[in-house]
């Protein structure tokens, strides 16, 4: 299911978010793929 697929991805996803919110100190950030890369 699509729950299963992000919820096996959650800890990568917070670590992306970690460093691009750490990079930019913006209060919202849009991740996109090359945050992943």
């Amino acid at each position: 299911t699509y729950l299963a697929a992000f919820d096996s991805a959650v800890g990568p996803i917070h670590d992306v978010a970690r460093n691009a919110y750490a990079r930019t100190g913006k209060s919202m950030y849009v991740l996109t793929a090359a945050d992943f890369r």
